[in-house]
């Protein structure tokens, strides 16, 4: 049976009637599931985004085409926030919210993105031609893409489309010039092509420069990595991450959070082998959801500081802190050393709705807890700086402040950096590919500032990649491990 007979009897099967292409459209969404980290299908890409294309130009009225949206971006959404159902299994009082939050995310994901496509979907009344689809799509689904980067509750750019060139390291180097925005443009670009070879005028012109585009990326990214770059002297240094697996139900219990912390510990003097001086990274949430850190911990850090080997200098580790003077809760990477003396700090600017505070209470009084601590909710830091201990200076970011990167980060503070330093607890995502999703952005983070970056995680994934995004040390995901880093190179002045 040829390819053509069988793409043929599958167009008979979809288009059937109305209720087998609505199914069809949620079902292609859902192949989001796989094109996202860290399947990256490139080909069930090409065929969801052709196939909706194919759909709304099939259509034979304005109610079938919204429809059909609505379903394919039920589908999509579901298969990229579903990792969002799964936190809320940590603790058995959010369990009734499940069935609650699916239909609510992707709902209000769906709205958004019929927002976007209103005047794409009023014009598509006159102008119901491949092209018009084609370039309508690709429109709507970019300003999609932005809106949602900010509204609701501080935005959600999470899994543009255009994370899929995290696949490839040569692909992925096209984000230092046109960012994550740019890339989910691109992609939106390519991935309807096939679309136009089938249905429009001139489509096998458009496929094959389609092509030609992914070869020049191919090419330029290997140019920046192998012909342009400037190796330049590295830096001798001994920095060594901690992940130690602690479940959720330690970090969401007050009376075990010791044994979380015994375990931070005692994996660090496992790993510290070193003679030589050593900063030591342990992740977010590293003293637990519960354990409050202020000025006046310093018996604390000192008692800490005793209990790990004489080698480690400094200690740079994520916790709560409590401001004494007006009450207020940070979310904070905070930097000691050996006589426990903090020497420098950052507080997280760009918080979780619903994990770290409730937004508007008015709007959701049935909710008298979040995700992490009790009824207090955090408040989000007052700018960005920099650390600096054992003379390497570090960008740091918290979680999933990587998403909002461009919000949050000083670009011209991390120029100064030797590497961005994201720490994380990632326990939320439990076995769910959200984890890899979450990854995906720490590399294009990498490329995008052209500086190294150092992650690590809780439960996983923790790694390390160099300026080009590619992958020197890398743990796997719910394991305990460590990352050892020896060696920092500079950054070079390539492209």
């Amino acid at each position: 049976m040829s390819v053509i007979n069988v793409l043929s009897k599958l167009e008979n099967f979809c288009y059937k009637n109305e209720k087998r292409t609505l199914i069809c459209a949620f079902v292609s969404g859902l192949m989001a599931l796989f094109v996202s980290p860290p399947f990256f299908s490139y080909l069930l890409l090409l065929i969801q985004f052709s196939f909706l294309a194919d759909i709304l130009y099939k259509a034979s009225n304005l109610k079938s085409r919204i429809l059909r949206l609505i379903s394919f971006s039920f589908g999509y959404h579901l298969a990229i926030f579903h990792w969002m159902l799964w936190a809320l299994t940590v603790d058995v009082s959010f369990y009734w919210m499940i069935p609650f939050a699916a239909i609510f995310i992707c709902g209000l994901a769906t709205a958004m993105l019929l927002f976007a496509a209103i005047f794409y979907l009023i014009l598509s009344k006159r102008l119901n031609s491949p092209w018009f689809h084609y370039f309508g799509i690709s429109l709507f689904w970019t300003f999609f893409e932005i809106i949602k980067g900010y509204f609701p509750f501080g935005g959600l750019p999470w899994q543009g489309i255009g994370m899929i060139f995290a696949a490839n390291d040569y692909i992925i180097q096209i984000a230092y010039y046109i960012g994550i925005l740019g890339c989910n443009i691109l992609s939106i670009l390519l991935a309807l092509l096939p679309f136009t070879f089938a249905r429009a005028k001139f489509g096998v012109i458009a496929s094959f420069s389609g092509l030609i585009c992914c070869i020049y990326l191919i090419i330029l990214g290997y140019y920046r990595i192998n012909i342009k770059q400037k190796i330049n002297e590295s830096k001798e240094v001994s920095i060594l991450g901690i992940q130690a697996n602690v479940p959720a139900e330690i970090l969401l219990n007050p009376s075990l959070e010791d044994e979380g912390l015994l375990n931070y510990i005692q994996q660090s003097q496992v790993a510290t082998e070193t003679k030589k001086e050593t900063i030591l990274i342990w992740p977010e949430s590293a003293f637990g959801l519960y354990t409050n850190i202020n000025v006046e911990n310093k018996n604390l850090f000192i008692n800490l500081m005793s209990s790990l080997p004489l080698n480690v200098k400094y200690l740079i580790f994520g916790s709560l802190y409590i401001d004494e003077n007006t009450g207020q809760y940070f979310n904070r990477i905070s930097a000691i050393d050996r006589k426990g003396n903090i020497m420098a700090h950052y507080d997280k600017q760009k918080l979780v709705p619903f994990g770290e505070y409730i937004p508007p209470r008015n709007l959701f009084p049935f909710l008298t807890k979040k995700l992490t601590k009790g009824m207090v909710d955090l408040t989000k830091g007052s700018g960005y700086n920099l650390i600096e201990v054992g003379g390497i200076v570090f960008a740091p970011i918290i979680c999933f402040e990587s998403v909002f990167a461009s919000q949050v980060m000083d670009k011209q503070k991390v120029k100064k950096a030797d590497a961005i330093l994201q720490i994380s607890n990632d326990v939320w995502f439990g076995n769910s590919n959200g984890a890899y999703q979450h990854l995906a952005f720490s590399k294009f983070l990498a490329v995008i500032y052209k500086t190294p970056l150092i992650r690590i995680a809780n439960s996983g994934i923790s790694g390390v990649y160099d300026e080009y995004g590619r992958t020197t040390q890398i743990t796997s995901l719910n394991t305990s491990g460590f990352i050892n880093i020896t060696n920092l190179f500079k950054k070079n002045s390539a492209l």
